[in-house]
This record gives structure tokens, sequence and C-alpha cells, in this order.
């Protein structure tokens, strides 16, 4: 490993964090002098103080210049090599492009659902057909292997848009989207880097420091949301460097000794997003036989549970790490034996673990 790459992955760290920093004050002022802020509805919104959304914008920022910097200046670097994923990384740049502009539009004036599911489908459909990141394969999870190239196609798009959803639906309280997504980021960052996927790396450390920097406002009590800029810009680019990572581990398994093979970095992938994608599907499943709609708002999320059993803002992000940081201890350690005994691991953690909720929390409060 060169140690110009790790200086560039510091650097690249330390830049996105400080341009965040940087930026996330100047947003708050320009947005309380022009009133662009979000005002608590005392139904489904927690926060009872007026507060601005607009953080995804420094999120974005930060993460799309200093990762477009540091990986033109990666490509620079000759001793590297070729970096075929950075000849389709515009192609993430015009998505997550439209996905600001999308999430800006609703923070500021409001979209409807329709129009933001567009938004998110027409960027999944450009990451997944133009630029192939897609998933070719289960390798056995769910007793799924290779999948055909239109189902590969439908189901990439379809799983980016639902843990694009995902991120925004736990964005519920001060620094839970943000806290998960930052422990994503840097498991994704060390896998990246051991793997030797130096452009991938630098684009998951770009997007980490960023969120990080957007944490020092966002942790109890906010001064700032990230809005559906931010956790749109956040769901649909770990999703894509999930997909991305697995493709890479196809290619070229260079961490056998921690990742067993295609398979384990698909289980791996999968148990990183775990907490959103349950807590969705958790979500929807009882809107759905609630005979409601789905993307209906309510308190049902995992989330207001605690809340309503007393929880602070922080014991609730450090519970929900706790929690990811066990099921993913859980599942690594058994990946080694059988990615499917780990599977059936993982999910059955995840009962137990639910029922232990509801033998411990109170009954939701009335909406």
């Amino acid at each position: 490993m060169s140690y110009l790459f790790l200086i560039l992955l510091f650097t690249s760290f330390i830049a996105s964090l400080l341009l965040a920093i940087f930026l996330m004050p100047r947003i708050i002022y320009i947005a309380t002098k022009n009133r662009f802020l979000d005002t608590p509805d005392n139904e489904r919104k927690v926060h009872d103080r007026i507060i601005t959304n607009l953080g995804g914008i420094g999120i974005y920022l930060g993460f799309i210049v200093v990762s477009l910097f540091s990986s033109i200046t990666l490509v620079k670097i000759n001793e590297l090599g070729s970096l075929p994923f950075f000849q389709n990384w515009y192609y993430i740049v015009i998505a997550t492009f439209i996905l600001f502009i999308t999430g800006v539009k609703d923070d500021l004036a409001g979209l409807s659902p329709f129009k933001k599911f567009v938004a998110q489908a027409v960027a999944a459909f450009i990451v997944v057909y133009f630029a192939d990141i897609r998933l070719l394969s289960f390798h056995g999870i769910f007793w799924i292997n290779e999948l055909p190239y239109i189902i590969s196609i439908i189901f990439s798009i379809i799983g980016i848009i639902f843990v694009t959803n995902a991120f925004n639906l736990i964005d519920g309280i001060d620094g839970l989207a943000g806290s998960m997504a930052s422990i994503i980021l840097v498991i994704l960052t060390i896998l990246f880097t051991l793997n030797k996927n130096y452009n991938e790396a630098i684009i998951s450390i770009s997007l980490l420091g960023a969120v990080v920097g957007f944490l020092k406002f966002n942790l109890a009590p906010a001064r700032i949301f990230m809005g559906d800029t931010g956790s749109l810009i956040l769901g649909f680019s770990l999703a894509t460097l999930c997909i991305v990572f697995i493709k890479d581990i196809a290619t070229s398994n260079q961490i056998s000794t921690i990742i067993t093979g295609t398979g384990g970095a698909t289980l791996i992938t999968l148990v990183i997003l775990i907490i959103p994608i349950f807590d969705t599907f958790r979500v929807f499943t009882i809107r759905i036989f609630k005979k409601g709609s789905p993307f209906h708002a309510d308190r049902n999320h995992l989330h207001h549970k605690l809340l309503d059993a007393n929880f602070s803002h922080n014991q609730i992000v450090l519970t929900f790490s706790v929690v990811f940081l066990i099921l993913l201890a859980i599942t690594y350690s058994l990946h080694f034996i059988s990615t499917a005994i780990a599977c059936i691991a993982l999910f059955t953690s995840i009962i137990f673990i639910l029922l232990g909720f509801s033998l411990y929390l109170k009954p939701t409060k009335k909406d």
C-alpha cells in the first residue's frame, strides 16, 4: 500500500470534514435569515424548536467537491495503476446531483412523494444501467445465486430506491441517520482500502468526513437537520457503495482472510444496512396490515418507540449503534463457518432483540 495513498486518504477525510464544519454555520445563518426552517407539527416530528433542515447541502458539497478532487489526484499517481471505477464515477456525480436538486426542492417548498420517487428511480437507473453498478448474484444468500440480466437490473434499482428511502425514514431524531451512516462508512473505507480499491475508499472517506462535520451540529441538541437532501444522498450513496464493494470482491478478493468470498461480502453489506432496511420493512408491513398506505408517515419507527419510553436522543443513537455492532459481530463471526448459518443467526438475533424491546419498552403514546 502506497504511503501517498494513505496521505491522500487522510487528507480527503480532513478536507471534507473541515469544509462541512465551515459550511454548516453559514447555512444555518442564511436559512434562519430567510426563514427556511422546519417547523414542529406536534404530531410526527419530534423536535420542539424551529430549526433549518438544509444540512444536506453542506454534506453534499463537502462530499462531492473533495471526492472529485481527490479522485482526480489519485488517477495522477501513476504507481497506483488504472482505476476502472473512476471511469464510471461521473455517473454517480450525475445521479447524486439529481437527488441533491430533488432534496433541496423538497426541503424548501415540499415535493410530492411521486416526484421524489421518480427522481430516485432515475438516479438509480443511471448508476445501475449506465455505470453497471448492480447485483449480479446473491451468492447463496437466501439460497439465491445468479440473477438473470433483467432481474439483476430491476432488483438493483428497487434495492437502491429502498435503501435510499430507509435512510430518509430513520432520519427522525438528532444524530441517528448521521451516526449510522458514519459507522457504515468507516467499515466500507477500511474494507475498500484493504482490498486495494483505492478510488472507492476515497469516495467513502470523503462522504464520511462530510457526515462527521455535519454531526458536530446535528447531535442533540441539534442546530441543523440534514433534511431530505442529506438523507436521500446518504442512502443512495451507501447503497451504491455496497453494491460496488460486492462487485470488487467478486473481481479481485485480496482480503480472503477477512471476507470469505463474494457470498461473505454480500452478507456483510446486508448486515451493515440491516437496521434501516429492517425498520423500514417493519413499518411498511404494519401500515399495510392496518390497511393504510405504506408511505403514510406515522410514529411506528423504532426510534419513536424508544422516545416514548423516555430515551433521550443520544441514548437512542447509542442503543442503535450498540445493536448494530452486536449484529455485525455475530454475523461476521459466523460467516466463516457458513453464510447460510450467519444469515439465519442475523435474523434470529433481530427477532430476539425486538422481543426484548417489546418486553422492556412502554406502550407507544397515542398520536
